[in-house]
């Protein structure tokens, strides 16, 4: 039956077609943080390839990738998913691909600092002086370093990824329908706020205490790690 208040059969209610509210919110946010998993993979692997270079090779291709990094953090990440998905078409594809592009910078302003300091290490000057290639010292001693600070960022940004794909499916710009996403079931459920409530509360209390585990995950392995006690010398 159609918007049926929650009960026991159904924890949340029922939608305006019938269907159990319980069960598409918990596929809801299996999709949400698939895509942001997958979001975050892409945006740290392109973080740590530009940190590393950037910090590595210094000069004009510090100063070059420095400038790529500045251009991206000056857009508002959502404004400029908007605009990338305008551009591209909506689609999940497209919605990866836009909070992807939007999301290395972070990522790559830590590696890049860690990278400079990490470079004038003593195990790296003495790889460097018996004639270790650039990418042998990248890979074997600098990579292991600067992966470890920036892992509490990544736990982090998976509550934001989260939250930036159920604002851009709000929006119509995300996921879209027939596929079960929080931030489209809200917009949905958004016309019944006075004849059905409780399609908003459950979706809304399921997506903020995701976000907030995720993000006292991220907390907790951030005070737990100390880079200079964690330094890896290979």
């Amino acid at each position: 039956m159609q918007l049926q208040k929650p009960s026991i059969l159904h924890w949340f209610g029922t939608d305006e077609f019938g269907r159990d509210l319980f069960s598409r919110v918990f596929n809801g946010m299996r999709t949400s943080l698939m895509y942001s998993l997958i979001i975050e993979a892409i945006a740290l692997i392109i973080g740590l390839i530009i940190g590393l270079l950037s910090g590595y090779m210094g000069g004009k291709v510090d100063g070059f990738l420095n400038y790529i990094m500045n251009v991206f953090q000056a857009f508002p990440t959502t404004i400029a998913a908007i605009a990338l998905i305008a551009v591209l078409g909506t689609g999940d594809t497209t919605l990866i691909i836009a909070l992807s592009v939007m999301g290395w910078v972070a990522y790559a302003r830590i590696v890049r600092s860690e990278t400079l300091i990490f470079k004038e290490r003593d195990f790296v000057l003495g790889a460097r002086a018996s004639g270790g290639s650039s990418a042998y010292i990248l890979g074997k001693h600098i990579f292991p370093n600067v992966l470890l600070p920036i892992l509490p960022l990544a736990t982090l940004m998976i509550g934001h990824g989260i939250m930036a794909i159920a604002s851009l499916s709000f929006l119509g710009f995300g996921v879209q329908p027939p596929n079960a996403e929080i931030g489209l079931m809200l917009k949905d459920s958004a016309m019944f706020i006075n004849r059905a409530p409780w399609l908003l509360v459950g979706p809304g209390i399921v997506l903020a205490m995701v976000v907030a585990l995720i993000n006292a995950l991220g907390d907790a392995i951030r005070d737990k790690m100390d880079p200079q006690k964690q330094m890896i010398e290979i």
